[in-house]
């Protein structure tokens, strides 16, 4: 097993029932693979004895990350919509919908100039040993060289957990909004001395 697929496997099991997740396997290694490849992307693996156990994957600015993710890899993740379009139609209608965040609070001007986490997960098998926090330290110390705040988003409702985690570590709330179909999410942001 290579790492990209440890990470699928990790991601899968972490998010069962998240919208990434129902896009499949193949989907999620160009994504990984992809994110691996970026100059601008950094993930990170936790490994116990070969195996991976643990991931995070971040962009050194979000700005338009995603878009230059997409567009250096065009005819991978092309090849994969097209096979949605007719598979899972409702998926390419959600990634269309996704791409426009309703804040609550218009005031916030967000221009992406942070450093984003996408992802970060650790196999149920390896919960509470603290690998999710050495993730995000050794995350948080790579971007530091770059960017002097990195940001993530996470459920808002039923995560008091997830969202204890984070500000334990600095994270404060940003800002909430929307995705469709109507979830709510904070963007957590914290400062990189």
């Amino acid at each position: 097993m290579t790492d990209i697929d440890g990470i699928v496997e990790i991601h899968l099991a972490a998010f069962e029932n998240f919208f990434l997740s129902s896009l499949g396997r193949k989907f999620l290694k160009i994504y990984y693979s992809s994110f691996v490849a970026s100059k601008g992307g950094i993930v990170y693996c936790a490994k116990k004895e070969d195996d991976v156990v643990g991931f995070s994957a971040c962009s050194y600015v979000s700005k338009d990350f995603n878009s230059s993710l997409i567009n250096h890899n065009i005819f991978k993740f092309g090849l994969e919509i097209f096979i949605l379009l007719f598979s899972k139609p409702k998926a390419i209608v959600r990634l269309a919908k996704n791409m426009n965040k309703e804040r609550n609070d218009t005031s916030i001007k967000d221009t992406g100039g942070y450093a984003e986490l996408y992802s970060i997960a650790v196999s149920p098998t390896c919960q509470g040993e603290g690998v999710g926090k050495r993730l995000l330290t050794a995350t948080e110390e790579d971007v530091k060289e770059r960017n002097s705040h990195i940001s993530l988003t996470t459920d808002y409702y039923n995560n008091e957990k997830t969202i204890g985690f984070y500000h334990s570590l600095g994270y404060e709330n940003y800002y909430d909004f929307v995705t469709y179909p109507n979830r709510r999410m904070w963007r957590m942001i914290k400062k990189l001395c």
